[in-house]
């Protein structure tokens, strides 16, 4: 009997390094799964539209750039002649470039809605055109240079006045000569009105001329 006993024992210590004493008392369940699923779709929808929402209203409340023509015409009120694209290029003079065929077309188009300005003392004496902003930097000379190209090569005679006598650039642009006589000497009188004159002639132009 104790022998049985020692046996007993022996078998069940045994069963006890193999078996875990681990149980299961209730499976897990997940209740209204259905509900919570269109719930959570509704909010993400809702969320998908308000947030873009108010990221465009912080960045247009905070923004101070122009980034439509309307909001020109809204605080202004002033007529436009058109519209210019940003185009990256190695040139300045970009209407000379055969492959920008858009942007020449939208100083073209300028042209055209300058022609239409003139009046009788245009038509006898000339039109002037003046070309400025608030700062540095903002198309000023690449403006006045392409629009002057785009004037000589309708047949009409294009004179460029510079008027930056700080940082001049539509003389390098033109690949004039620096060491010439400018507005400056002009009048300051230290130069006479024919020795600051120069004329720059285009083959690509048609032999249109530029005076500058």
């Amino acid at each position: 009997y104790n022998y049985l006993l020692k046996k007993r024992e022996e078998l069940s210590m045994s069963y006890a390094s193999v078996l875990t004493n681990a149980q299961i008392v209730d499976y897990a369940y997940v209740g209204g799964i259905t509900s919570q699923k269109q719930m959570i779709y509704s909010f993400a929808f809702i969320m998908g539209l308000l947030i873009p929402m108010a990221v465009i209203s912080i960045r247009n409340t905070l923004g101070n750039k122009i980034t439509t023509r309307k909001e020109i015409e809204d605080s202004t009120g002033v007529d436009f002649f058109g519209e210019l694209s940003y185009v990256k290029s190695s040139s300045s003079l970009i209407t000379l470039e055969a492959d920008k065929i858009a942007i020449g077309e939208e100083f073209r188009t300028i042209r055209t809605n300058l022609n239409f300005l003139k009046n009788e003392l245009a038509a006898e004496r000339g039109f002037v055109t003046l070309i400025t902003s608030s700062i540095s930097d903002e198309g000023k000379s690449f403006v006045s240079s392409n629009l002057s190209i785009v004037l000589a090569a309708s047949k009409k005679k294009t004179v460029i006045l510079e008027f930056d006598l700080r940082k001049p650039k539509i003389s390098f642009m033109f690949n004039l000569s620096a060491d010439h006589s400018g507005l400056a000497d002009y009048l300051n009188e230290f130069s006479k009105e024919e020795e600051i004159i120069q004329d720059r002639k285009s083959t690509r132009l048609n032999s249109s001329h530029i005076t500058i």
